[in-house]
């Protein structure tokens, strides 16, 4: 009855652990199109860009890190001092201490979005150093402030001997200008003028992060889906061939087997249902993000378009001023027009020199940019909803989907 009880709820913790939650990850990254920092919008969004220091609101950057390890120039390190336990035959590794930067950026050419890693370890294919050397280990127990257990005599005369207690030292960085693909929620930041991309899940992790993009993070979560499959198959199979053990059924494995499979082709198709109603209600709602988006970039566009009109305007009034102050002079003398030359001179519009003008041009590209991605982001959600109602599952909710129609703009 105990071994019964035990292999229930390892089954169970398995399942909704394992095969449900990679699931859910899986179908986030799958559904969520891709797009750069510029492109970004707030919500469950991924963003392909380059790794960076933090940018400040006028575009300059922090300086970039180093690692207290190796002393790489990095934009985010994280090190992990582990401690080799022994328990009977068995061994395993346990941190006694950890750091990590908290900070970083993604950008392109228009734009960027601040990385919140919170859990800095969840970040994956990162450049990763590890080893046991004593002064790699000195150096990270004296960065940490981790101080081992006090010796006494034996402790004292096992390491002048050379046999302590095994330590080792991980360090995991990002260097600057290096291609990323982050998938996360995105929100706007406590300063009110940067996107920050936190974590998909509404926890304490920080976002995925890959240097392989989606396809190794998708890599890494389907194999971990598969092995709690297999694991929770295993587990249904040996709970129920225990319970007809227990009621003395004969041939009870092939009872099991045959429950084993019934119960997971139900489950199959189960999930089949819940991962197209979900899809639809998600990327509906994806559409509805990306088209208030594109409203709102319009919005800025036009409200930047009639600035720079009135700084061109202005510009080219005072050339024509110019231009017929310089023919008057061609023919007539130099001096009589002296004053009239320096107080064009000093009334030449600031704009026009100024990184002003410049940074209007900017910011008309960044929302020109913005527009693109936004449609580029409905049109694929739209598209995802096509591809749907056309499986043989997606035909089944199909009829409660309004077919949603692409913007024209």
């Amino acid at each position: 009855m105990i071994w019964l009880l035990v292999v229930g709820i390892v089954t169970v913790v398995t399942f909704f652990g394992g095969v449900v939650k990679s699931s859910k990850r899986i179908w986030n990254i799958i559904d969520t199109p891709t797009v750069t920092p510029s492109g970004a919008i707030v919500g469950l969004c991924e963003i392909n860009g380059k790794s960076s220091p933090l940018v400040l609101p006028d575009g300059k950057s922090w300086p970039l890190l180093k690692s207290p390890i190796t002393e790489t120039e990095c934009v985010w390190f994280a090190i992990n001092l582990e401690e080799l336990r022994k328990s009977g035959k068995s061994s395993s590794w346990h941190t006694i201490g950890s750091y990590s930067s908290k900070y970083y950026s993604i950008k392109d050419n228009y734009g960027h979005v601040v990385i919140d890693t919170q859990n800095s370890l969840r970040s994956e294919d990162i450049t990763l150093f590890q080893n046991e050397n004593d002064h790699n280990v000195e150096k990270a127990k004296s960065y940490l402030s981790v101080s081992g257990k006090k010796k006494n005599f034996i402790t004292s005369f096992l390491d002048d001997m050379g046999l302590h207690r095994d330590m080792r030292i991980s360090e995991y960085v990002i260097r600057n200008d290096l291609d990323l693909f982050a998938h996360g929620n995105i929100s706007i930041w406590e300063n009110g003028f940067d996107l920050v991309m936190k974590s998909a899940e509404r926890s304490e992790e920080g976002p995925y992060v890959s240097t392989k993009g989606e396809v190794g993070i998708l890599k890494k979560l389907k194999n971990s889906r598969l092995l709690s499959t297999i694991l929770t198959t295993a587990g249904l199979f040996a709970f129920t061939a225990i319970l007809f053990n227990m009621l003395d059924i004969d041939n009870f494995y092939i009872y099991a087997a045959g429950i084993t499979f019934v119960v997971s082709l139900m489950y199959y198709f189960l999930l089949r249902f819940v991962r197209v109603y979900n899809r639809y209600i998600h990327l509906r709602q994806q559409t509805r993000l990306g088209r208030s988006t594109i409203d709102v970039t319009v919005k800025r566009r036009n409200e930047l378009i009639p600035q720079i009109t009135d700084v061109i305007d202005e510009v080219t009034k005072h050339v024509e001023e110019v231009q017929t102050l310089v023919t008057q002079m061609r023919s007539m003398a130099l001096e009589n027009y002296s004053a009239e030359v320096k107080a064009l001179a000093e009334s030449y519009p600031e704009l026009n020199t100024s990184e002003n003008f410049l940074q209007l041009q900017k910011e008309l590209a960044r929302s020109e940019e913005k527009v693109a991605m936004a449609r580029s982001f409905v049109n694929d959600s739209i598209l995802a909803m096509d591809n749907l109602r056309a499986t043989l599952f997606g035909m089944i909710f199909s009829p409660l989907f309004a077919k949603e129609q692409r913007p024209t703009l």
